[in-house]
């Protein structure tokens, strides 16, 4: 597997914190960080998104089944209108990144997952359309499909679907501006 550039982790000066090859020495999952990059601080300049193209976000809860946020996120793309092969990212919290449905996402729309640490997700509350007290006190953050969306799509995204509710499940959807 090539893991040359790859970083899975960044730290607040941008720095590599670890690599595919020395996850696999510490014996942690390769496959999932083969998919994922994880932002840890709202100081930390994010990556530029492209000038288009929709940030799928997912929140999950423990007992998910993939095959139920496949469908979930199927209908919610089917509902919109939007065409599958925009997406650009699938984005959430990184407490999930061991989930086995952001694995199942990822692989059926074949796009990256990008994880956030709860203070960046927090970090978007003003753009929510549906902040949640409730979460914010379990998890630190006021929302994790809206939030991860917006942050995945950068400062300019939009929400174009609001947080939209399986049984174990949320998931949003952000814009470039330039295609809302």
């Amino acid at each position: 597997m090539q893991t040359e550039g790859l970083v899975t982790s960044i730290a607040p000066d941008r720095r590599r914190i670890a690599t595919l090859d020395q996850q696999a020495e510490e014996g942690i999952n390769e496959a999932c960080f083969s998919i994922a990059f994880i932002f840890r601080s709202t100081d930390a300049p994010m990556p530029s998104s492209p000038a288009h193209g929709f940030w799928l976000g997912v929140g999950l809860s423990a007992g998910a089944e993939a095959g139920e946020v496949i469908a979930l996120v199927e209908a919610v793309i089917a509902r919109s209108g939007l065409d599958p092969a925009l997406f650009q990212q699938i984005a959430s919290i990184e407490t999930r990144r061991n989930h086995p449905a952001l694995l199942a996402l990822s692989t059926r729309f074949q796009v990256p997952v990008a994880l956030f640490e709860a203070a960046v997700l927090e970090a978007e509350t003003a753009r929510l359309k549906n902040p949640s007290e409730a979460l914010f006190v379990r998890i630190h953050c006021h929302g994790v499909a809206e939030a991860a969306a917006l942050a995945a799509g950068g400062p300019q995204a939009e929400l174009i679907v609001e947080k939209t509710a399986g049984r174990h499940m949320t998931v949003a959807i952000a814009a470039a501006p330039d295609i809302r």
